[in-house]
């Protein structure tokens, strides 16, 4: 049985989790409208989380994708949280189709489940006095789009980077590892 729920104004999690039976059957929209604030420890089991709209996840918890679970971002999603996108049994995946941006002076967001930055996809960083870092640490693939390390730090850790892809910026930092 499908469970959907779509989030049409304005919400705000701030703990527990978001779970399902099946990923294609389960969907939580964030709709082109509303705005999904994050502010402590969740989790999405089996489930996907799809924003159209803005999401914010700010504070020092994770954010848990679990048993295949996906974050699928077609819209505005701002990480200025110091904290882990991490999963379990099997991880799940973040697909980014939107913006993906890098806030907060001085933060470092880990992204420990693989990273697909799709070909419309923008991943950005945020003017801080100290800049923010982003870790993209669990491998991934980018078929396209483009990855701005204007003031910020980047690290891509077995990340496939396709011919189509973007690398720019000035005054950041893009480093590159493992295979």
């Amino acid at each position: 049985t499908a469970t959907n729920l779509t989030i049409t104004g304005t919400a705000t999690w701030t703990g527990g989790t978001m779970s399902g039976s099946s990923v294609a059957n389960n969907l939580t929209t964030i709709a082109n409208t509303a705005t999904l604030s994050v502010t402590g420890g969740v989790s999405v089991t089996q489930r996907t989380l799809r924003n159209e709209g803005t999401i914010n996840w700010s504070g020092t918890q994770d954010l848990l994708l679990n048993a295949n679970a996906v974050l699928s971002n077609a819209g505005t999603f701002t990480a200025s949280a110091t904290a882990r996108i991490v999963g379990f049994s099997p991880v799940g995946t973040v697909q980014n189709a939107g913006s993906f941006q890098k806030s907060g002076s001085g933060t470092t967001t880990t992204v420990l489940v693989p990273f697909s930055n799709q070909p419309n996809g923008q991943v950005n960083f945020a003017s801080a006095a100290t800049p923010p870092t982003l870790l993209l640490q669990a491998g991934g693939t980018s078929t396209g789009g483009s990855f701005n390390v204007s003031n910020g730090v980047l690290d891509f850790n077995s990340v496939d980077l396709a011919t189509a892809t973007t690398v720019t910026g000035s005054s950041g930092t893009a480093r590159f590892s493992g295979g």
